[in-house]
């Protein structure tokens, strides 16, 4: 008799838990939003790349929601501008600029709907070579890019990669 009160005592407690569950639907998921994202860099000595979006909820289906028709363009502080071209889907490009690095840069940015966005002037830092590449084979592939920079001005650093793999079956 004891025994099946206990199991019947973690049945009720169980269910009673269970029970007490109510969604949560914090105010952040309802609020209106379309903020403007920015992602990408000038970069002086090639292509530079940058993607325009703009913000969703969370209770809305898609996720992404790429800014079309936008004119982008990089200014310098001498009064030189070059322009983006898109390339759909919210990105825009442009080719090899080779712009000096004495001079200093920014974004400008105007919206299909005539929204105009533009960036402060930024210093441009050109980065240290790389001293060394190894890789280690653990349980996942690391590999290691090491480098400095012998005048401490640069602090962070960025470096992207294109994941390409090769298959080779016994059979055909």
């Amino acid at each position: 008799m004891k025994k099946n009160f206990k199991y019947v005592l973690l049945i009720i407690t169980v269910l009673s838990i269970a029970a007490c569950k109510v969604p949560y639907n914090p105010p952040a998921t309802t609020a209106v939003s379309n903020y403007l994202v920015v992602e990408g860099l000038i970069n002086i000595t090639d292509s530079t790349y940058i993607k325009l979006s703009r913000t969703v909820n969370i209770s809305t289906a898609s996720t992404l929601k790429p800014e079309l028709k936008a004119t982008v363009t990089i200014e310098s502080n001498t009064g030189s501008s070059y322009p983006l071209s898109e390339l759909g889907n919210g990105s825009y490009a442009s080719a090899p600029l080779n712009l000096s690095s004495i001079n200093q840069y920014r974004v400008r940015i105007k919206t299909s709907n005539g929204e105009q966005y533009v960036s402060d002037f930024g210093a441009t830092k050109v980065s240290p070579p790389i001293d060394s590449l190894t890789w280690q084979a653990t349980t996942d592939l690391k590999i290691y890019a090491n480098t400095h920079d012998v005048t401490n001005s640069t602090r962070y650093y960025r470096w992207d990669f294109t994941e390409e793999w090769e298959f080779h079956s016994n059979y055909d």
